[in-house]
């Protein structure tokens, strides 16, 4: 489309647009009318039904057209306010039709639900909230493993970060995916049972209070079916838990939370509380479709709920070596997205380690594999490492 001339692009559906293309279109100039904007117009029409059906009233078509029309020039006029760019006449309508969440930000901060500075309003302040809480000795490194679509070896690779870091410090494991794969490889499922459950994180009272899991510097918030409840939970909960794990977090000098292969509420939350986003990926076609999604949600709670979120670091799992359509799917991603290195190949040893609660580093099985697996935990460790 650059080659060509574009000079404007709308989107008609929810932000297909990827967030390096995002960057591109902007750095040219082009005219982009997002996704969330582009939408407003339905919604805007819902709203404006529902508000009749509650009054038990029907208007004239001159009267909607009037209303309808008076919602859209709001909504324009509150993407100009919160989109323009400091000192510049250009307006990125991205962000300004992300006012939603800065109008959320304001109502939980005026309610006392958060303090004043946990949801940085514009940029300079987000920039400057970031280098000093990234400038913090002692923050705890709270790590998200998650990816929407399921067989990825996402449990895999959250185990091993898992255990991998309590050879160095303390390390809560924190599993929000009701299967319970983590929870297992961590702990015997007949000892967690009675325990306080990641669940209580979203609907408890209190904060729940982690399990030894009988593995050395590892405790555990297990998962429960009823996690597959909590996506429909109100905002509430979710900001609930984000403040729940923050609290534990200043326990641990590593907190791992293994996420549900979907979006939703439990994702909002563990991203909102995280430092560090991690996603697994196979090196097949469908595998990487819809990730921008994921990287949508990322990017808007680092921009407007959690400024200490860095960007995503993704890892290639279940390489096959002799793959030619791995090889060329694995150098396409690197010239897309953070793919950090090296390559996790497919080896039985890994599934039979974890089978016997301890990292394939611990096994004997494979040395190849364990190079593989600990070189990329330390990667992704590294500033849990700069810290010690």
């Amino acid at each position: 489309m650059l080659a060509n001339g574009v000079f404007a692009v709308v989107e008609g559906t929810n932000m297909p647009t990827r967030i390096e293309a995002l960057k591109r279109f902007q750095v040219v100039h082009i005219l982009f009318g997002p996704g969330q904007a582009a939408n407003a117009g339905g919604v805007a029409v819902s709203g404006l039904e529902m508000r009749q059906n509650a009054a038990r009233t029907t208007w004239k078509e001159d009267e909607l057209q009037r209303r309808l029309r008076a919602s859209l020039r709001g909504i324009h006029d509150r993407c100009v306010q919160y989109g323009r760019v400091a000192r510049s006449k250009l307006m990125d309508q991205v962000r300004g039709a992300n006012a939603g969440f800065v109008k959320v930000a304001e109502a939980r901060i005026a309610q006392g639900v958060v303090g004043e500075g946990a949801f940085p309003a514009d940029a300079a302040t987000r920039q400057t909230a970031r280098r000093r809480k990234g400038a913090a000795e002692g923050r705890p490194m709270i790590v998200t493993v998650a990816n929407h679509k399921g067989g990825v070896g996402k449990t895999a690779l959250a185990a091993h970060l898992v255990f991998r870091a309590a050879e160095s410090g303390r390390v809560l494991a924190v599993d929000l995916d009701a299967q319970g794969n983590l929870s297992s490889t961590l702990a015997p499922r007949a000892e967690m049972l009675g325990r306080p459950s990641a669940e209580a994180l979203f609907s408890g009272e209190r904060r729940p209070e982690p399990t030894p899991s009988g593995l050395a510097n590892i405790d555990l918030l297990p998962a429960a079916s009823a996690l597959n409840q909590t996506d429909r939970a109100n905002l509430s909960a979710g900001l609930q838990a984000r403040r729940f794990l923050g609290e534990l977090g200043e326990r641990y000098d590593v907190v791992v939370i293994d996420c549900a292969p979907a979006l939703g509420l439990r994702l909002t939350a563990a991203l909102a509380a995280s430092t560090r986003l991690v996603v697994p990926l196979v090196p097949e076609a469908y595998a990487v479709d819809g990730v921008a999604s994921l990287l949508g949600e990322a990017t808007a709670i680092q921009e407007h709920l959690n400024p200490r979120l860095a960007p995503a670091d993704f890892v290639l799992n279940m390489v096959i070596r002799q793959a030619r359509s791995h090889q060329r799917t694995a150098e396409k991603l690197a010239g897309m997205v953070n793919l950090r290195r090296p390559y996790l190949h497919r080896r039985i040893a890994v599934t039979d380690a974890l089978a016997e609660r301890r990292p394939v580093w611990r096994s004997g099985r494979s040395a190849e594999a364990a190079h593989e697996w600990r070189e990329l935990c330390d990667a992704l460790l590294a500033d849990f490492y700069r810290q010690r």
